[in-house]
């Protein structure tokens, strides 16, 4: 259902919000209670999407690049709009779960051949870093296939976003502001250590616990795919 009075509500606290009338902790708070109080599954799923957004941890104003202040934007259309978020799973087979198979299956075969020793001791060790090279194959591969969905999303194509665009006349797009480019929320040193850190510590968890990572990396790889739709009819679903 479209609930017109939820979807006011949180389009008022995301502008609040970059117009820097309200920091993190307020913008978290007022959410929330529109979150709780809505039956509209669209305006949950954008008020958890923008909880990546910002730190619930500590208070700051809007801290937000260029891409990301086009992302609120198409969030803020997606509010004034009829139109719905879907997020469909799609799962999908590569070369990296046949790699990752082949490894677990030699690795099972060393230790019914030579029980636990040496050999099984340097297989275990190559295993780890078979699953650090597949974690970062597929993390490669995402990256060099997303740019086009991190200028849509939650859109999945530019028609999408166009048809949605014309139905909504009155939307109106702020500028970005220039003072916001290079604000951080932390010192700018543990925003740069923060993902390199997380990094080492899940390259030792593969490192050491190599069997099992790679036994997940054996299944389907699972994303999570959004689209953006009218409802047929949604002038029923209105209030």
């Amino acid at each position: 259902m479209i609930d017109r009075t939820a979807r006011r509500q949180a389009a008022d606290i995301i502008r609040s919000y970059m117009n820097e009338e309200i920091g993190a902790f307020r913008l978290r708070d007022s959410l929330d209670d529109v979150r709780v109080q809505t039956e509209d599954r669209t305006v949950k799923t954008i008020i958890l999407a923008l909880w990546r957004h910002y730190d619930d941890l500590k208070d700051h104003k809007i801290v937000a690049s260029k891409e990301r202040w086009d992302y609120f934007h198409r969030l803020l259309l997606i509010l004034e709009s009829d139109a719905e978020i879907e997020t469909n799973v799609v799962r999908t087979r590569t070369t990296r779960q046949l790699i990752a198979a082949c490894a677990l299956l030699a690795f099972l075969g060393l230790i019914l051949w030579f029980g636990w020793s040496l050999p099984v001791l340097a297989a275990y060790i190559a295993l780890g870093v078979t699953s650090i090279l597949l974690s970062f194959w597929r993390s490669q591969t995402h990256a060099n296939g997303d740019v086009l969905d991190i200028a849509l999303s939650p859109f999945s194509s530019v028609s999408e976003l166009l048809a949605i665009r014309r139905r909504v006349p009155q939307f109106k797009k702020k500028r970005y502001p220039s003072h916001l480019k290079g604000r951080t929320i932390r010192h700018w040193l543990l925003d740069t250590d923060l993902p390199f850190l997380s990094s080492v510590v899940m390259g030792l968890v593969r490192l050491l616990f190599a069997p099992a990572p790679l036994a997940f990396q054996a299944l389907p790889e699972v994303d999570f795919k959004t689209r953006v739709r009218i409802p047929l009819h949604s002038e029923e679903s209105k209030r």
